[in-house]
């Protein structure tokens, strides 16, 4: 059985040795940048299942259909990828109703570069970057974007899911800290 860990650097949960991490960190189980086009390193059909959490959010759009359309390539028949990404409706909603409680602790990353207005917040959701650390978000999600997307491939069974309520080789994937403001999408080939 293989199951990739996409984006998952070097210390996502492993789960026992069930999940290889692919991810354009050095010390990454298959070292890859899904801001080239450049195809995943796995053959056709090969994959059991995929898992990736805040990941998607930093590929180029222009990039993100190709991405999509690779995870279906390598995907087994019946297999199963689930999509963590911030929920930007969540965030932007915040800001309207309640933008005093759009902070850091609660919701997103101190923003670095920011004041530390609600803003500020909200702009470091959008643009989160830690100097040195990687990209910044590239785009912002919500349901119906991430269906679009996921519209250009031949996933089938698009399903919102919600935290830890997902499909059985996943659960203990989901950080508790990102429940109230990530978007679960689980998708089928």
């Amino acid at each position: 059985m293989l199951n990739i860990d996409v984006g998952g650097q070097k210390h996502r949960r492993d789960m026992g040795g069930k999940w290889k991490i692919l991810d354009v960190h050095p010390k990454a189980d298959y070292n890859h940048n899904l801001n080239k086009e450049v195809p995943l390193p796995f053959k056709d059909n090969s994959v059991d299942n995929i898992y990736t959490s805040d990941t998607l959010e930093h590929i180029e759009p222009v990039n993100l259909t190709f991405v999509l359309k690779e995870f279906h390539r390598i995907l087994k028949l019946g297999g199963k990828c689930r999509i963590v990404v911030p929920d930007s409706a969540y965030a932007i909603k915040q800001y309207i109703n309640n933008p005093k409680e759009l902070d850091h602790k609660k919701y997103c990353r101190k923003p670095v570069f920011m004041p530390a207005t609600p803003m500020g917040y909200l702009t470091a959701w959008f643009h989160t970057n830690k100097k040195g650390l990687g990209t910044g978000h590239k785009i912002g999600f919500d349901e119906e974007l991430m269906r679009a997307f996921i519209s250009r491939t031949k996933f089938k069974d698009v399903t919102k899911m919600e935290y830890n309520k997902c499909s059985k080789i996943f659960r203990g994937k989901d950080y508790e800290r990102y429940a109230g403001w990530s978007l679960y999408i689980e998708v089928t080939k």
